[in-house]
């Protein structure tokens, strides 16, 4: 039996489907079945390279800048 995938690799409901297609396919009916991935990309338009959110050596803990007010 040949089974073709079709994922996006950094979707989370990806990821639980690929967990729960290996835990059956562990069992007896998961014999001689191969498994085709198939890459696929949910949203086309997003760019391909990540943007820093913050600042290089800011953390998540540091003062906001000048001219915000925190929270209380």
């Amino acid at each position: 039996m040949r089974i073709e995938i079709w994922a996006d690799v950094v979707c989370a409901w990806a990821f639980i489907g690929k967990r729960r297609l290996e835990k059956a396919l562990a069992g007896p009916a998961g014999t001689g079945a191969e498994v085709v991935w198939r890459p696929f990309r949910i949203d086309p338009t997003r760019p391909t390279r990540r943007f820093p959110s913050r600042k290089p050596g800011a953390t998540r803990w540091s003062t906001p800048p000048s001219g915000t007010a925190r929270r209380a």
